[in-house]
């Protein structure tokens, strides 16, 4: 039973409805305009960070909506008071298809600081951390979060097999942590990870003794499953992952997670619901309940 004592370590939501969600369900069509109606209420509900932009946004703004993306960021600046904003960053492909030229990347970099973005997604589809040796200066340089990001793949039924084994995703982790992580992200983009396979991620270092302390760096759980044949086994890992974070005293004391919401069918409907349970704990989700449900009956976007 929850003793109604206040979290040291609360979990941490972030919120990837106004760039992940529609770019998933309905290929990044979203407009500003259909934003700002519910700017507002969600810069209320208490979200670690939004994600607003990066990844696809930025090429079909131009290609499609006949919409400056960097004018987005400043617009929703003036909504969100109290929200960081995040953006999801492809290395040195910034918010493209291809790797650009370091001088581009450099001015990309002091472009996305300069109007306002805050957490920096960084990640390499092939985990190819080479790709974050121009971005990653610049995110330091402007004192912003650098959030490095492992995606997770697997060749067996299971984590394990000759490559994507609990090493592979443990020195990558090292890696992260040598460049100056500000967190770590485990991106699972299919929602691939099998419950038990989310706890040896976070575990399995420190009980096989391959790392002499956990990582100081908050750790994000992150899974993508856009359709429902992918949906179950990914959202028993993120409950697991939820629930680990609960039980393990080295978890929670020096971690920090930050699970994501996407919008799509019934995303609030989702939101109420994967933060009732952990609020009957010690790690209770700081959300303002409030403000979740003025966005459950706001019409519009979400």
């Amino acid at each position: 039973m929850w003793t109604g004592r206040k979290a040291e370590n609360p979990v941490k939501i972030m919120d990837l409805s106004l760039r992940d969600g529609h770019q998933s369900l309905f290929a990044t069509r979203g407009r500003t305009e259909d934003m700002i109606p519910v700017a507002e209420l969600m810069d209320q509900v208490g979200f670690w960070a939004v994600e607003t932009w990066g990844g696809a946004t930025f090429d079909t703004m131009h290609r499609f909506l006949n919409e400056d993306p960097w004018e987005r960021i400043r617009t929703l600046k003036r909504y969100f008071k109290k929200t960081p904003f995040s953006m999801l960053l492809r290395a040195q492909n910034l918010v493209g298809y291809r790797n650009y030229a370091d001088d581009v990347a450099n001015a990309f970099m002091d472009r996305a600081c300069e109007n306002g973005m805050d957490i920096f997604r960084t990640f390499d589809a092939l985990n190819d951390y080479r790709n974050f040796q121009t971005v990653v200066p610049k995110i330091k340089e402007y004192g912003k979060h650098f959030q490095g990001c492992i995606c997770y793949t697997m060749t067996e039924p299971r984590l394990g097999g000759e490559v994507y084994n609990l090493d592979y995703y443990v020195n990558k982790a090292k890696d992260l942590e040598a460049m100056g992580a500000d967190s770590i992200c485990i991106k699972d983009m299919a929602g691939l990870i099998a419950p038990y396979d989310a706890y040896a991620d976070r575990q399995g270092p420190q009980g096989r003794g391959q790392v002499p302390h956990p990582p100081a760096q908050p750790l994000h759980f992150r899974h993508e499953p856009h359709e429902p044949s992918q949906g179950h086994r990914g959202r028993l890992g993120y409950h697991r992952h939820l629930h680990d974070a609960l039980r393990l005293p080295h978890f929670s004391r020096r971690y920090r997670t930050a699970g994501h919401v996407s919008s799509g069918h019934q995303s609030r409907h989702r939101l109420r619901h994967q933060t009732a349970g952990p609020d009957q704990r010690d790690l209770q989700m700081p959300l303002n309940r409030a403000g979740i449900c003025c966005l459950w009956t706001k019409p519009g976007f979400l």
